[in-house]
């Protein structure tokens, strides 16, 4: 069952793709982008978390185990900087969103009154015309 808010989304998406197609491609860009950084960044947990695991000894003598943080330090504050700059272009889009929404909502509703217009029992309606 499809609710009212999910259809109003759907439908800001195509008219926003038709009426602004380089929005919606940016955003469907931005999408991605912030999956792969997130991917990104659990790479560099797992990474982390496996060179501490497989650490013997101290962990300062190990060389290959102070690259490793360091790389995945580096890898974290570049996806950082990068993730402050997509919610600030994510913010800007969502507002020229916006300004198709009242055209969405209007779609949905007339979506739902057409969709219950065949529960209507125009024999009751009839009835109750004709016996005033």
């Amino acid at each position: 069952m499809i609710t009212s808010e999910g259809l109003q989304d759907q439908l800001l998406g195509i008219v926003v793709a038709k009426e602004r197609p380089e929005l919606e491609e940016e955003r469907q860009a931005l999408i991605i982008t912030q999956a792969e950084n997130q991917r990104l960044l659990k790479e560099a947990e797992d990474k982390i978390l496996f060179t501490l695991s497989s650490s013997e000894g101290n962990i300062l003598e190990d060389e290959a185990a102070i690259e490793t943080l360091d790389s995945s330090k580096l890898i974290s504050d570049e996806i950082s900087k990068k993730q402050k700059i997509a919610e600030e272009t994510a913010k800007k889009i969502e507002a020229s969103r916006q300004d198709y929404k009242p055209i969405a909502e209007y779609s949905a509703i007339l979506f739902f009154c057409l969709n219950d217009l065949p529960n209507i029992d125009p024999s009751k309606y009839l009835f109750q015309l004709f016996n005033k």
